[in-house]
């Protein structure tokens, strides 16, 4: 009987603590979360080369089109 006290005991112990987390506030985020990335695997320097050589290249692209296109590319309707 002690045995089953303990493993019930337990569970409730479990099933409390995950209670608590699903209770957290969502969508609060702190100061340097939104520059940070989720993985800590990830070193942020990664993250910022990342974006630069993305920008690079969409300058590029965009460098590409008003050469080929002209200015008029940059005109349309939505």
């Amino acid at each position: 009987m002690q045995l089953h006290s303990q493993a019930a005991t337990e569970i409730i112990n479990v099933t409390a603590s995950c209670l608590q987390v699903q209770n957290a506030p969502v969508g609060i985020l702190y100061e340097d979360e939104t520059w940070r990335t989720s993985l800590e695997s990830f070193h942020p320097a990664w993250l910022l080369v990342y974006r630069l050589v993305a920008f690079g290249v969409m300058l590029a692209l965009l460098i590409a089109n008003l050469i080929v296109y002209g200015a008029n590319s940059l005109f349309f309707y939505t």
